[in-house]
């Protein structure tokens, strides 16, 4: 608890006197029509809560024997996106590049044991992955990092899905060893939501988005030894509108034959946003949903049949508000 507070106040205070700096480097979101804002804003607030977040996981040695690489991945995910972000009016570093980069750092981690071997049903002995082990978690890793990334796009997104998470995480897992580590991500969202809320001036950027996305990936893998958690926890976060979102997303571009890796204004939210709501409400409508999703989770042992009846709900609603909002806009 006291790491996360540590977390808090690094990221919280720091961004005060980084955030001119950030600026002076060419980290600026500059706007166009595919924006959900309307003035150059500068981005990367990650460079401080990212290294807080691996500084936290380190010292606290959350990851067990898996802390250092966990730490070293978090940074050199957090200099990735760096990157991204001072080139960003440039078109920033290709989506090649990055997924190159992405895979590379979860092989690696990987190659250091954090990965996971068996999926924890609840009773023993569970499903051994055998020789899929390796290339379904460095698949998890990919694809939790970038869900994240896309899911940051307005004022409040990121930070409340990192609170909501990272909370739900840590109850899930029995707040501690672990847990903690979703602990620290929830204290990055409250740390950074002062400087996005209510009107932004400063975006988390690639910087934060990545990283945190990637720990939250490797967190789930991280607490595969908590009964059921390896399987719960995961699809939690599947069955969360940060990753529904995405995936009916990406579908649907594929369907229409649209370039996935293209950067667009396809996603739910930001069709809803698009429709009239303000950032932070549509923002907060995604936060609850998250915190549904481990509600339904956490429900499992007494009512199994609550969490799957309530993430196909989710489905559900997401895909029909999807139709919906295409219609409407057909019929301007």
């Amino acid at each position: 608890m006291f790491l996360a507070v540590g977390v808090l106040l690094v990221t919280a205070l720091l961004l005060v006197p980084v955030r001119p700096l950030l600026g002076s480097a060419g980290a600026i979101d500059v706007p166009n029509e595919r924006s959900s804002h309307t003035a150059p804003t500068v981005r990367g607030a990650g460079v401080v809560g990212a290294p807080a977040l691996a500084g936290g996981v380190l010292f606290g040695s959350l990851g067990g024997k898996h802390s250092v690489a966990l730490a070293l991945s978090v940074l050199a995910l957090t200099v990735l996106g760096f990157l991204d972000d001072i080139r960003s009016r440039s078109g920033g570093v290709s989506w090649k590049a990055r997924l190159a980069v992405q895979t590379a750092i979860a092989t690696w981690l990987c190659a250091h044991g954090l990965r996971l071997d068996v999926i924890d049903c609840g009773t023993p002995p569970g499903i051994a992955l055998g020789s899929a082990a390796w290339p379904l978690t460095v698949l998890w890793l990919v694809a939790m990092t970038n869900a994240f990334n896309f899911i940051d796009g307005l004022d409040g997104m990121a930070a409340l899905q990192a609170i909501a998470i990272g909370v739900g995480g840590w109850v899930l897992l029995g707040r501690a060893g672990p847990a903690e580590i979703f602990l620290l991500l929830a204290a990055v969202g409250f740390g950074f939501l002062p400087h996005n809320v209510p009107r932004a001036r400063l975006f988390l950027g690639d910087s934060g988005s990545l990283p945190l996305g990637f720990t939250i990936a490797a967190a789930c893998v991280a607490g595969k030894d908590r009964a059921g958690a390896s399987v719960f926890l995961p699809l939690s976060l599947l069955a969360a509108p940060i990753v529904i979102d995405t995936g009916t997303t990406l579908l649907s571009r594929v369907a229409r034959g649209r370039n996935i890796a293209e950067a667009h204004r396809d996603h739910l939210y930001q069709r809803v946003q698009a429709a009239g709501w303000s950032h932070m409400g549509v923002s907060g409508v995604y936060a609850v949903a998250t915190a549904v999703c481990f509600a339904a989770a956490a429900s499992w042992p007494s009512r199994p049949g609550l969490t799957p009846l309530t993430w196909l709900a989710l489905g559900v609603f997401c895909a029909v508000a999807r139709r919906g909002l295409a219609r409407r806009a057909l019929a301007k």
